[in-house]
């Protein structure tokens, strides 16, 4: 870590995320004061009401008046930033990628969830179904190139897929295990959604939440089906993807953008599957209502969390998704465009000034990005700080941050 941070962090952070931050105003890694979460907190419920209402200008001018009662506080993530030093943005090498993914493959496979449990018993479950999804969706696009299609490989996508089926209830939903007492996060969002409703739990499985947190590890199993379906072409998959997505249609929209976002990203891409206009629909109205209206125009979101990089990147993913599927004569097309880019300068400078922090979605965004719009050489460096953070990770620390997000890189390589 770069040990002359601390003064000129204020100073460049100010800089990066729009707002002047002084010692006795925001810090990263505080919430705002008690009076403030006060003011803001009856019109996030107020926003949530408009959201219901489908009211997209009455939900734009509440969140203008959040902006205002936060003040200095916009945009101050409620977790500081841990960066990589040295900052390094030469390209790194294929071959050194290459390596890395071998590393980190064979620990994927060892410790997706069909492998740690295999009955699906949710009671011996540490972690959400992203950990059999995620690993799906990583091999699934290694398995695209024919270095990386192996017959081991096609069984170990399959039998998670299956694993995974077998796990989705009848509406379609993939439902998060009980981890009370086993994760912080989960702990936290579990009880609450066990205050507001006791039948949130059945069987070990949570199949209502407190504010949408559902929405991650379902939208990421449909996408993981959506991934399957493609290289394997069996209706299954895609039959589970869709039912997946019909759920998240239904799925009410939050004041927590990234989590509406997981629900937009599984929309737009079961559209691009399908060709079914009704998901592209859904998916651009909760972008609207439910991601959009938390974007400043300075390019980062307003609020604690989402102004976190982890979080920046999972809202621009799923506007990338949007945008790929917007007819060229569509308005909304031009103006998403615009709003992505100051997104992604914002991201771009704050990797670029200090370094790789969250760079599993961020280097995802930045993949997409490369691939969906004109190349930017800023884009492109910070990509590299990110891939190379994760090689110095791997090689001093024994374990590379990055993990299955490797794969989106590495599959961008592999095809350019």
């Amino acid at each position: 870590m770069n040990t002359h941070m601390p003064t000129v962090f204020l100073i460049v952070f100010s800089f990066i995320f729009g707002n002047i931050i002084t010692v006795k105003a925001a810090i990263p890694g505080r919430f705002p004061p008690k009076h403030i979460q006060n003011n803001v907190r009856p019109l996030l419920k107020d926003i949530r009401m408009a959201q219901s209402a489908k009211n997209e200008q009455q939900v734009l001018k509440l969140t203008e008046n959040i902006v205002e009662h936060l003040g200095d506080w916009v945009s101050n993530p409620d977790y500081a930033p841990v960066y990589h030093f040295p900052i390094k943005v030469e390209q790194p090498s294929q071959k050194v990628i290459e390596a890395l993914w071998e590393k980190i493959s064979d620990k994927v496979k060892r410790n997706a969830l069909w492998v740690k449990v295999p009955d699906g018993n949710p009671d011996k479950m540490s972690h959400g179904l992203r950990q059999a999804a995620r690993p799906l969706i990583a091999n699934a696009t290694m398995y695209n190139h024919q270095k990386y299609r192996e017959p081991e490989t096609l069984k170990f996508i399959a039998n998670g897929a299956d694993y995974l089926l077998k796990l989705q209830r009848a509406n379609g939903l993939f439902p998060t295990p009980d981890l009370r007492g086993d994760d912080v996060h989960y702990t936290s969002f579990n009880k609450r959604a066990l205050k507001k409703n006791p039948e949130a739990l059945i069987e070990g499985w949570f199949v209502d939440d407190y504010r949408g947190e559902l929405q991650l590890d379902h939208a990421v199993s449909g996408l993981a089906m959506l991934k399957v379906y493609q290289i394997t072409n069996q209706e299954k998959y895609l039959a589970s993807a869709v039912k997946a997505s019909e759920w998240s249609i239904t799925k009410q929209l939050d004041t927590n953008w990234s989590y509406n976002a997981y629900s937009v990203w599984l929309l737009a891409e079961t559209y691009q599957v399908t060709g079914r206009q009704k998901y592209l629909f859904h998916a651009i109205e909760k972008l609207k209502l439910g991601v959009l209206p938390g974007l400043l125009p300075n390019g980062r979101w307003f609020d604690p969390i989402n102004s976190r990089l982890i979080y920046h990147a999972t809202n621009v993913r799923a506007m990338l998704a949007v945008y790929r599927n917007l007819l060229e004569a569509d308005p909304f097309k031009k103006q998403l465009k615009q709003r992505i880019e100051r997104a992604l300068t914002n991201a771009t400078t704050e990797i670029i000034n200090y370094g790789a922090s969250s760079v599993t979605t961020s280097t995802e965004m930045l993949v997409d990005a490369m691939k969906t719009l004109d190349a930017n050489s800023d884009w492109q460096t910070a990509l590299n700080i990110n891939i190379n953070a994760g090689i110095d990770s791997s090689e001093n620390r024994g374990h590379s941050p990055i993990g299955i997000f490797l794969p989106s890189y590495l599959d961008f390589r592999l095809n350019n």
